[in-house]
């Protein structure tokens, strides 16, 4: 176990940014934000965008609509929304498959990424298809806080210039693949 801090936190959306299935309890009805269980789902998008903003990566995994995601985080004035992550797979693809693709695009190593999702199932799967992937269990919401607080990994002693910038470059980074995709297919 290094203790090296991760470059990429890639999570999933349901019962992990919020509390329940958008895709059966509506955007009205997933819990964020207001008082009990949901207040936690804030909390836990705000230690992301702190992550974030200390130069950590942030992208999305999940089996899930992509526009009903970006809708639900707009209108439901979450603390995170589409233009804090990266390279973020949302679709009906396995999970293993579509964070495999995040790390490649992004060029960084299985260890230097976590997995933060509420199924232990698709844990479970992605561990056995990305060797060296970090996992954290979020099936407790009320204990996600406290295991994200306690991961030394997701701690930066110092944070240099060069972490605030990682952002932007892996950014344009994406931007220039996506480019260079769809001049291939051309």
């Amino acid at each position: 176990f290094s203790s090296k801090p991760y470059k990429l936190i890639i999570v999933d959306c349901d019962n992990t940014l919020w509390g329940g299935i958008l895709d059966e309890d509506g955007c009205e009805n997933i819990k964020y934000d207001g008082d009990g269980v949901g207040q936690i789902f804030s909390q836990f998008q705000l230690f992301l965008k702190n992550k974030k903003k200390e130069g950590y990566v942030i992208s999305i995994s999940s089996k899930n609509n992509e526009k009903e995601v970006w809708n639900a985080m707009k209108n439901r004035g979450m603390t995170l929304q589409k233009k804090d992550f990266i390279n973020p797979k949302i679709n009906w693809e396995d999970k293993a498959k579509n964070i495999n693709l995040i790390i490649n695009q992004l060029t960084l190593r299985a260890s230097d990424c976590v997995f933060i999702d509420d199924n232990q199932l698709e844990l479970e799967k992605v561990k056995s298809k990305i060797k060296n992937i970090n996992i954290i269990n979020a099936s407790d919401p009320l204990k996600i806080l406290t295991k994200v607080n306690s991961d030394p990994r997701l701690f930066k002693h110092k944070i240099l210039k060069e972490d605030l910038n990682k952002y932007k470059q892996y950014k344009l980074k994406s931007k220039f693949e996506d480019i260079s995709k769809k001049n291939d297919h051309s």
